[in-house]
């Protein structure tokens, strides 16, 4: 799993420096597959090779005004009081990280790493159910010891 330390430049937060997934706010226009490509690049310099969990396949409209997808993220996480949606997907990644204005001290965690941070509060609140579902269900995915 990649987690990031936050380094939000407008972010007056309690979470600025905490570790968190790469992420940000999608923009009217974007599909998920989009946004979490371009996120990725801009926030890692990763780029993505494929999905293991998530993505979208778009479907027949009958709007000439409308684009539909149908959309099956990995997990999704609603929080109403702060008025976020936080949709993740699951994926296979290349590339060499890179620290950016948004985000530093990328690194790769194994599971134990993961459920270490997640005792110890290191990680930004909305992904904490998104991380432990993934550990939950890390044993769907083809990934190897050293992958994860």
């Amino acid at each position: 799993v990649l987690l990031q330390q936050r380094s939000k430049l407008r972010d007056d937060t309690p979470y600025n420096g905490m570790l968190e997934l790469p992420q940000g706010r999608i923009a009217g226009s974007e599909t998920i597959a989009s946004f979490a490509a371009f996120k990725l690049k801009d926030e890692t310099g990763l780029e993505i090779l494929e999905y293991l969990a998530g993505g979208e396949v778009e479907v027949d409209s009958t709007m000439s005004s409308s684009r539909l997808l149908i959309s099956n993220p990995f997990c999704c996480v609603v929080d109403p009081v702060q008025n976020h949606v936080g949709l993740s997907v699951v994926l296979l990644v290349a590339g060499e990280t890179r620290a950016t204005k948004d985000a530093r001290n990328h690194r790769w965690c194994d599971c134990v790493e993961v459920r270490r941070l997640l005792g110890a509060k290191a990680v930004f609140p909305l992904n904490v159910p998104m991380l432990r579902l993934l550990l939950d269900r890390s044993h769907q995915f083809r990934l190897s010891a050293g992958q994860f």
